[in-house]
């Protein structure tokens, strides 16, 4: 989690970085007119309107003149018109196709545009004119980073930082791509390096404080943010990030004294008030922060946010007649403002003027049709006059507009919980799930098959390397940058999930997202108790007291228990055989314990118990392939896909297994081909087609398939190996080194090693 959220935090900041080095840099030329001296001065003063008509009063005046057009498309991109600029920058290419800024411009928008090739045409075009151009440097590594280049790309910076240590950019973006390949270490103290160097700049701090903050490393994150506030002590949004910070991790009075420090910096600004409001609020002091929000609101006193929220605010605390007398203040300045139209209606949702509530959300609708929350404020209020059809026809419509809106869900779960339709219901919590998975980035797998499914895309090389895959925590937390939103949304969820669950008790989905937001917030001896509260009042019922054991088990694995684990799961399983997720979770202890053969006997008891499901086929499959019993492991495959004929996993293993063995090539490529259809960029599907043309023979398409893999698994043994034996069949003996040592250097085993070494003492 940390390195995908270091790699997109960094991936983010050093293109900003490097769209100022390259699009507003440029100072070449001569003036070829009065116009354009006239241009500059007015460019300089920020006029950039102005600066636009005298550039083109220069180009109109002498069309030769590149100064002019580029000093036009400057001016441009100040503007906001990209396009604008682009045909200007274009124009200075047409006089001269070697102009630097132009072609590095243009570059940058190819790649923002997501055209790598097009960008790097135009770098290496510059580079050709100018091969020391940091700003063209900068942006080849960035698009080598894009298209998963990375050893070239660590090669650029290091260029880079030999011409000139210590560059801000060129140490962000390296750290950046040492994240992308997993080396912490390596990636922070290229941040520290850049911190160190640009001590009052605060972006390489705030990438820091971030990679600390995401590693949970509370102490580091506070120094940098400390740091920070020392460099630049005159400026409040300083304050109060470390206010936010500080209020995340609970220290209260740290955060309010922030706040208020941030308050004094900027007496003048609504933004601290604001901030220092929202905290008191947060914090149950209702009259500190009405007295924070008044005075960011006379400061503002036209403001409609500003009294949009202070409208909120009185509606949160039930003080309808002042929400009401602030909505219809803004409504009649601005009589469109959509934020203050939901707070009208909420107001009168408050009142309980339900009829006049939904006559509101329908003449809202007319211009505004797609509007989630409208709808949902007309379901309240049909909630509120008994009519559950409508309350559902309104929360259904909602929740298909807007997947995100998980209080339309819960709304609606609460509509099917009251008409007795479990059937819905179920259906409903697996979608508020997913919601939590791809808002948080949790997941509660609890043995379940999707972790096997995404790794037995191929089939493994060692028993090793399976159970170091299994022992993977179940529950994946949040990603960091997602930890102060989640904070915000813990209570409001843990509260539905709890109401749905005192309504409904033996629902145990509902229990089971209750233990997961207990898991995000690292609270496990609560969950373990909770579990064993349930299951206390489960004593006469087998089925659902074992449906909780196996949640027991999960969170015994999490924590790496592996013997409470084992026993939770085998209790479930005494309970109620029928329940099958204990099965996997048992197996996957097994997997831990490198007890093979123990796995392989709960997967077959799957096999048994659930006859038509593919997953434990394909598990048993890669069971028997790491036993080295590859014609059973093959027969399992085959069953899979007698299942399934789509089953990717098993389509590609089976074309892997034919593949080694060498044996029946043509319907290993059949098989290839196939999965490839089904998904073309994947890179373990890419890699077995790659190794089945390999063993056909041909060289040429077997590198095209496996540079592609390799390229998005640049830390695969096996993938460098496949791609340093095609090099070596095609006769490039150079690349096959390369690719050879890399598979050795990787630190996994896998089945190629003596081969490799073989092979690399023949080169060398």
């Amino acid at each position: 989690m940390v390195k995908k959220r270091m790699t997109r935090l960094l991936m983010i900041a050093t293109g900003l970085v490097m769209l100022c080095l390259v699009c507003g840099c440029d100072r070449n030329g001569k003036p070829s007119s009065g116009y354009l001296n006239e241009a500059e001065r007015l460019f300089a003063d920020r006029d950039y309107g102005r600066a636009a008509d005298g550039y083109m009063k220069a180009a109109n005046d002498d069309p030769g003149a590149v100064a002019a057009w580029s000093g036009l498309a400057r001016a441009r991109l100040k503007l906001g018109d990209v396009r604008g600029a682009t045909e200007a920058y274009q124009k200075a290419l047409t006089i001269d196709p070697g102009h630097i800024p132009a072609l590095l411009c243009l570059a940058r928008f190819e790649l923002l545009a997501g055209h790598t090739a097009a960008a790097e045409a135009g770098i290496e075009r510059a580079l050709k004119n100018s091969p020391e151009n940091s700003e063209a440097l900068l942006l080849l590594a960035d698009v080598y980073q894009r298209t998963n280049r990375l050893v070239p790309a660590a090669g650029v910076y290091e260029r880079i930082l030999t011409m000139t240590p210590g560059m801000t950019a060129a140490l962000i973006g390296l750290a950046r791509l040492q994240a992308q390949q997993g080396d912490l270490a390596a990636a922070r103290e290229s941040l520290e390096k850049a911190a160190a160097n640009a001590p009052e700049a605060v972006e390489p701090r705030l990438l820091l404080f971030n990679f600390y903050h995401g590693q949970g490393d509370d102490r580091n994150a506070e120094r940098v943010l400390l740091g920070l506030i020392a460099a630049n002590p005159g400026n409040p949004e300083m304050r109060i990030l470390i206010g936010r910070y500080y209020f995340s991790r609970g220290r209260i009075d740290d955060a309010e004294k922030a706040f208020l420090e941030a308050v004094d910096l900027a007496p003048d600004q609504p933004t601290a008030y604001l901030m220092a409001g929202r905290f008191y609020n947060a914090v149950k002091k209702p009259d500190a922060a009405l007295d924070m929000f008044r005075k960011a609101a006379r400061l503002r006193p036209r403001d409609m946010k500003i009294k949009a929220l202070l409208a909120e605010f009185y509606l949160a605390n039930g003080d309808l007649e002042a929400a009401g007398q602030t909505i219809d203040g803004v409504l009649d300045d601005h009589p469109g403002y959509f934020p203050a139209r939901l707070l009208q209606v909420r107001t009168l949702l408050a009142e309980k003027a339900y009829d006049a509530a939904i006559a509101l959300c329908d003449a809202y609708l007319k211009s505004n049709p797609a509007s989630d929350q409208l709808l949902m404020f007309k379901g309240l209020a049909y909630v509120g006059k008994g009519s559950l059809p409508r309350a559902e026809e309104a929360f259904s419509e909602a929740a298909r507009m807007a997947p995100a809106n998980i209080t339309a869900k819960f709304k609606l779960l609460e509509v099917y919980l009251k008409s007795g339709r479990i059937d819905k219901a179920q259906v409903l919590y697996r979608d508020i799930f997913g919601y939590l998975n791809k808002n948080f980035d949790v997941t509660m797998i609890l043995g379940n098959t999707e972790l096997y499914m995404e790794k037995s895309q191929k089939g493994l090389d060692s028993l090793a390397s399976l159970s170091r895959f299994a022992s993977a925590n179940p529950f994946e937390h949040f990603r960091a940058e997602h930890r102060d939103r989640f904070q915000a949304e813990y209570d409001r969820l843990m509260n539905e999930f709890q109401r749905l669950l005192d309504q409904r008790p033996d629902l145990v989905e509902i229990f089971e997202n209750i233990i997961l937001l207990h898991v995000v917030r690292n609270e496990y001896d609560l969950a373990l108790e909770k579990c064993d509260q349930q299951i206390a009042r489960f004593e006469k019922n087998s089925l659902l007291a074992a449906k909780v054991y196996n949640i027991k088990g999960g969170l015994y694995l999490a924590q790496n228990d592996i013997d409470q684990a084992e026993t939770a799961f085998k209790q479930a399983i005494q309970l109620a055989p029928e329940v099958l997720k204990p099965y996997y979770g048992l197996a996957k202890i097994y997997l831990i314990k490198q007890n093979l053969d123990g796995a392989i006997a709960q997967y077959k008891a799957l096999r048994e118990r659930d006859p038509d499901q593919p997953v434990p086929c394909l598990l048993l499959g890669v069971m028997y392939k790491m036993k080295g019993e590859l014609k059973t492991a093959e027969d399992y495959y085959r069953q899979a896909l007698a299942l399934n004929p789509d089953f990717l996993p098993a389509i590609n293993n089976l074309a892997y297994l034919l593949a080694e063995q060498g044996k029946d090539l043509d319907e290993a490529l059949r098989l290839a081909r196939h999965a490839n259809d089904l998904q073309p960029d994947d890179p373990y599907v890419l890699d077995t087609l790659g190794w089945v043309y390999y063993q056909r023979g041909l060289y040429p398409d077997a590198v095209r398939e496996l540079r592609s893999s390799v390229s998005q698994l640049p830390a695969s043994a096996v993938a460098n190996y496949h791609l340093g034996m095609a090099y070596y069949k095609s006769g490039d003996n150079r690349l096959a080194g390369e690719y050879l040592e890399r598979a050795l250097q990787a630190g996994e085993e896998f089945s190629g090693a003596r081969e490799a070494r073989r092979i690399l003492l023949q080169l060398y």
